[in-house]
């Protein structure tokens, strides 16, 4: 049982507030790129959907 609770605050320590954080930011910066990709994708397709969406706007009187 001792093993147990040595090995249980072990990994604790290891698994410090850091690391955890570390994560938290990997997260962020791979939302972020993916925000910056989509809006990339929008300036690049926008006359395409202005067309698009006049169009469909258009054939509904």
């Amino acid at each position: 049982m001792r093993a147990l609770i040595d090995r249980s605050i072990r990994y604790r320590i290891r698994r410090s507030p850091a690391v955890r954080g570390q994560g938290l930011v990997e997260y962020a910066l791979i939302l972020l790129l993916v925000a910056v990709a989509l809006v990339g994708a929008l300036v690049l397709l926008q006359g395409t959907l202005m067309q698009a969406f006049t169009d469909f706007a258009a054939a509904f009187p």
